[in-house]
């Protein structure tokens, strides 16, 4: 069973809005299970995306922060979930002042997402 510290995993800072770090996946030995973090910038987003065939579960870690999911909105607070069912479009905004993080859950090593308005 993989034991993986945190301190040893690379940030990927490609997006100098989104800061994601993977915790769990196909590379760490995970057959079904994707888990990591993504620090949103202040006044940043995580654009709008759905997952066509898997859902993605979202713990707020740090709050609060605005959401979409299909036609609702409202704002989520540190320790909340936010369930994103497959085919249902959403996003996570940070409208403060300071970095927020969240964790992603996703049931699958084969995550995609697609973009959309």
């Amino acid at each position: 069973m993989p034991h993986i510290q945190r301190k040893l995993l690379t940030s990927n800072k490609s997006n100098p809005d989104l800061e994601r770090l993977t915790l769990i996946n196909a590379e760490s030995g995970s057959g079904y299970l994707e888990v990591g973090e993504v620090t949103i910038a202040p006044g940043k987003k995580i654009p709008m995306h759905i997952h066509q065939t898997h859902e993605e579960g979202i713990y707020i870690m740090d709050g609060p922060l605005d959401y979409v999911l299909g036609d609702q909105s409202g704002t989520a607070l540190a320790g909340e979930v936010i369930l994103a069912p497959a085919r249902i479009k959403h996003e996570i905004t940070n409208n403060s002042t300071e970095a927020r993080r969240i964790m992603f859950i996703f049931p699958t090593t084969n995550v995609h997402r697609e973009f959309v308005e």
